[in-house]
């Protein structure tokens, strides 16, 4: 569930920031909710890890896209992971024990903060 609810959110921070045509940046954003944080950690990440990888391209340490490819999506999905864990834990916190109404509620959470 962890990774469904992260893989999920990834989607939402796509979204916010700019990879379906509007910026969450562009919105006053006082105090980041988890979501945010996650989001902020894996752009972060996500930037580190594509300057070591256009590093070893520039280099020469990579000879063949499969290599830079393999590569750079094993670094992402490390990125991923450890963006988005503390999310996911606190999840598995709030949602202890599981219902759908409990759930339903987090990601209105979600949703609520998204529009704010």
């Amino acid at each position: 569930m962890k990774l469904r609810v992260a893989i999920l959110i990834l989607g939402a921070c796509l979204a916010g920031y700019g990879y379906f045509g509007f910026s969450r940046r562009d919105q006053a954003h006082t105090t980041p909710d988890s979501v945010s944080v996650a989001c902020e950690e894996y752009e972060r990440l996500f930037r580190d890890v594509s300057g070591k990888i256009a590093s070893r391209l520039e280099r020469g340490d990579l000879a063949t896209d499969r290599e830079s490819r393999d590569l750079r999506s094993e670094a992402l999905k490390a990125a991923l992971k450890q963006a988005f864990m503390p999310l996911a834990e606190e999840e598995s916190r709030r949602l202890d024990p599981w219902t759908p109404e409990k759930e339903a509620a987090l990601l209105r959470e979600y949703e609520r903060a998204e529009r704010q």
